[in-house]
Order: structure tokens, then sequence, then C-alpha cells
């Protein structure tokens, strides 16, 4: 698995690519959870990755719960080309109370940076899009998006 993670102006982001080591995808969000800015925004790309059992959905679900009661987060968007990570990501909705911000899963990177960018005034688009090209390796980008 390859992790890649940043924060590009207002926006967190997470990269993966192939099986994941969820120790480290974790932390990043609970760090970016804890320390998010009111107007802050997540984009997270899972691009061909394994299932999560029980236990990394509990922890996943637990790290985006550190950002409950503050003002923080504002948006949340989730662009996979995995069928299973995109119900993954519904189900954990279910099972954790409704966030504080504005969340939607996508099954198209394009579609979900258009979205933070229609929603959040001064999302830096070009900015994201170019942190993201120089982080991920050409052998790891979701294609065509990126």
């Amino acid at each position: 698995m390859a992790l890649w993670t940043g924060k590009t102006g207002k926006c967190y982001w997470v990269y993966q690519h192939g099986p994941t080591d969820w120790a480290p995808y974790v932390s990043f969000v609970r760090d970016a959870m804890r320390s998010a800015d009111p107007g802050d925004m997540m984009l997270t790309v899972p691009v061909d990755p394994d299932r999560p059992d029980p236990e990394q959905r509990r922890a996943l679900s637990e790290a985006f719960q550190a950002g409950y009661g503050r003002a923080g987060l504002a948006f949340h968007a989730f662009a996979t080309n995995s069928l299973i990570a995109y119900g993954v990501y519904t189900a954990i909705g279910w099972i954790t109370p409704t966030p504080p911000w504005t969340q939607r899963a996508f099954r198209d990177l394009t579609e979900a940076i258009a979205w933070l960018q229609e929603l959040a005034p001064g999302f830096e688009r070009t900015a994201l899009l170019a942190d993201l090209r120089r982080a991920v390796p050409e052998e790891s980008r979701w294609r065509p998006h990126l």
C-alpha cells in the first residue's frame, strides 16, 4: 500500500493506492480532525483499496469522530474507483453519528474536486491538483482524473 497525505490551503488530503496500512491513515485523519480550523475541508481518495475489517472500520470512525464538537472541518469529499470502498464509506456513515460537516461520496475524483470548489470560497483546485501530482507517482495515479 502506498499512502500520501498533505494539506493544500484549507484542504487536508489523503491519497492511497492498493492495500492499506490502516495505522498511518487513521492517524492522519485523527490529527486532521483535531487540528482543522473553521472552514477546512478534507479530500479522501482510496484507489484500488483493500477491504477494511470491522476493527479498522471502527478505528477510522473514531478518528473522524475526533472532529465532533469543535468548529473545524466544513466539508469532506470521498472519491474512489472501488465499489467496495464506496459501500464501506456509506456503512461507516450508518454506524457513526451524523458529523458536524457536509460530506459526500463520489465515484469520480473530478466531480469531488468540483463539489469542494463549489462549496468552499477560495478553494485552491489548481494547487491541490499540483500537490497531488507532485506527491503521487505516475503508476499510482487514478486515470484519467489525476
